[in-house]
C-alpha cells in the first residue's frame, strides 16, 4: 500500500480509495488498518461514486441520526432524510429555547442573534469567553452556517421535487445538518423569564 504522510491514503490496486478514521473495519480482504474505512471514489478510480460504506452516518449527532436517518434513509428516502433532518434541527432548537412561535432559519437567527436576551427570546450562546475575537467568529459563523443550511439544503429538499439528489450529497447535507446540530446542542440557553 502506498502511503502519504498526510491527507487520504490511496493502497495500490485495481481500486482507488480514500481513508476515513472511524475505528470500524469493513472489507476483510484488504489489507487495510482496523480504523480505517475505505471508500471508492470518481478521481481514485475514474468511475462512478460507490460508497462501501454509508460514511460514519453512526456518527452524526443524535437529532439527525435518531430522527432523519432510522426509518427514511434505510428505506432509500434519501431527500426526504435531508428534509427530516433540518425540521428535527428546527424542532430540537424549539424544544431546548421553548420557542414555539418561529421555527427553521428565523428561529435560529433570532437564538444566535447578537443581542441580549429578553422575556420570550432568549438567546444561546457558546461556551467560554465571550470577549474573544474567536467566540464572536463561532456565533457570526453558527449564523452564517444555520443560514446555508436551511436557505440552501432544507428548503431545496421541502420545496424543488426535480433536482436531483444522490445518496452521496444526502450524506454530505446530513453531515451539514449534524454539525449544526452539534453547535445548537453545545451552546446554552440565556432567558430572562
Amino acid at each position: 500500500m502506498a502511503r502519504r504522510r498526510h491527507g487520504p491514503q490511496i493502497p495500490s490496486g485495481s481500486f482507488g480509495v480514500a481513508r476515513i478514521d472511524t475505528g470500524v473495519k469493513i472489507d476483510s480482504r484488504s489489507q487495510f488498518r482496523s480504523d480505517e474505512v475505505y471508500l471508492t471514489t470518481p478521481r481514485a478510480t475514474g468511475h462512478g461514486s460507490q460508497l462501501l460504506v454509508d460514511l460514519g452516518a453512526f456518527q452524526l449527532h443524535p437529532w439527525i441520526y435518531d430522527f432523519a436517518l432510522v426509518d427514511l434513509w434505510e428505506g432509500g428516502h434519501f431527500r426526504q432524510a435531508v428534509e427530516q433532518a433540518g425540521r428535527s434541527v428546527s424542532g430540537q432548537t424549539q424544544a431546548k429555547s421553548r420557542r414555539f412561535d418561529i421555527a427553521d432559519d428565523k428561529l435560529i437567527q433570532d437564538l444566535l442573534s447578537d443581542n441580549e436576551p429578553k422575556p420570550g427570546a432568549p438567546r444561546l450562546r457558546f461556551p467560554g469567553d465571550q470577549k474573544t475575537p474567536t467566540w464572536g467568529n463561532r456565533m457570526r459563523g453558527a449564523r452564517f452556517f444555520s443560514q446555508g443550511c436551511y436557505a440552501g439544503i432544507r428548503n431545496i429538499a421541502a420545496h424543488e421535487q426535480h433536482v436531483p439528489w444522490s445518496k452521496e450529497h444526502c450524506l454530505e447535507y446530513l453531515a451539514a445538518f449534524s454539525i449544526l446540530a452539534r453547535w445548537i446542542d453545545e451552546c446554552e440557553l440565556y432567558r430572562l423569564d
